[in-house]
């Protein structure tokens, strides 16, 4: 899923942008932006077999790292 227009967004993790919005963490306007990275950050758990439930800083700097060699993603959108 590395393209949202490929997928409606509403569905992406749709309990995840309710709990978004109705805790009011994210503009409406971002929410679809903030589901897509959280999607693709357990995509990319689940491929590593690495549990997502709890935080694990090291796995995150494995994602931010494995982002930032993909060359789809600019580095505005990492940031």
């Amino acid at each position: 899923m590395g393209n949202l227009s490929a997928v409606k967004k509403s569905d992406v993790l749709p309990e995840f942008q309710t709990f978004l919005l109705d805790k009011k963490l994210a503009p409406e306007k971002n929410v679809s932006f903030y589901t897509f990275w959280v999607s693709k950050f357990f995509s990319f758990t689940r491929n590593k077999q690495i549990s997502s439930d709890q935080y694990q800083e090291n796995v995150v700097v494995e994602f931010i790292e494995s982002l930032k060699s993909d060359t789809k993603f600019k580095d505005w959108q990492i940031r």
